[in-house]
């Protein structure tokens, strides 16, 4: 896991992308999720404030994990 897969991501950009899904789970009132196989699933969300785990923990109290990039 160390030397090939995911951990040799670009975090910088892991980051600006997960920052980027992020914001739009914050400002959102509604997900859908659908797929080809039938899946029609809909949610409210407005109120929630979407967060990051992105490779990244840079002040007091942040944590992280390998391998990172989930908007949660």
């Amino acid at each position: 896991m160390m030397i090939c897969g995911s951990v040799t991501a670009d975090y910088i950009e892991v980051k600006k992308l997960t920052e980027k899904l992020a914001n739009l789970l914050t400002i959102s009132k509604k997900v859908k999720i659908t797929t080809p196989k039938g899946i029609n699933l809909s949610m409210a969300i407005e109120g929630r404030q979407g967060n990051t785990l992105a490779g990244f923990a840079a002040n007091p109290g942040e944590f992280f994990s390998l391998s990172d990039g989930e908007v949660l």
